[in-house]
């Protein structure tokens, strides 16, 4: 039960993130139509600040690591990870390593070193639902009702929760949901006020 919850909230975090891609795209423009009602020096403010978010959330995104899965890996090593979950990571490093599989034909040792990868980010990023799903491509066996995958599922549950209520608290989401014409308008006026005090 904790595994379908855990694959539900991660494709629920997943699809709303797709949402509010496309929901900033709207904002945005709409941001950019009414900053040409506004006097020309405010206008000027408004349109630099949102053109240096727009580059800082597109130089965060093509960063080849996230931030916030450095700073968790800074937060708990490999080697805090509980025994169970070496244990599969190790049998999965075994079937799956660049160094173990070079004896296979191309496509299969591509295969197996992708596997590889993903269990290794499953495992720096405290992913255990990735782990289970590599050990289960393998027919790596694990305990599914072993307190430490348990604990761990918990975990990437409060994980996927946080940043899916992340995502809901931004001003893009709230914009974007609400069915009210007037809603809309003071959402983007309190956000554009509080741009043009942030970087006037």
């Amino acid at each position: 039960c904790l595994v379908l919850h855990v694959k539900y909230l991660k494709l629920r975090l997943e699809i709303n993130a797709d949402i509010l891609i496309d929901a900033n795209k709207e904002f945005m423009e709409e941001y950019f139509e009414i900053c040409k009602t506004v006097p020309e020096e405010e206008k000027t403010i408004l349109e630099n600040a949102a053109h240096g978010v727009r580059k800082a959330a597109e130089a965060k995104s093509e960063t080849p690591e996230n931030e916030e899965v450095e700073e968790r890996m800074e937060q708990t090593s490999k080697k805090d990870n509980p025994e169970s979950v070496k244990r599969v990571y190790k049998e999965i490093a075994k079937r799956t390593h660049p160094d173990a599989v070079l004896d296979l034909e191309d496509k299969e040792r591509e295969e197996r070193t992708e596997l590889f990868h993903r269990a290794q980010r499953a495992v720096d990023d405290l992913d255990i639902l990735e782990l289970l799903d590599v050990a289960g491509e393998l027919d790596v066996s694990f305990d599914k009702d072993d307190i430490e995958y348990t604990e761990m599922l918990r975990r990437n549950i409060q994980t996927f929760k946080e940043e899916i209520k992340k995502i809901k608290e931004t001003p893009v989401w709230q914009w974007y949901h609400t069915s009210s014409e007037d809603d809309k308008h003071d959402i983007m006026l309190t956000y554009m006020q509080h741009m043009y005090t942030r970087y006037k």
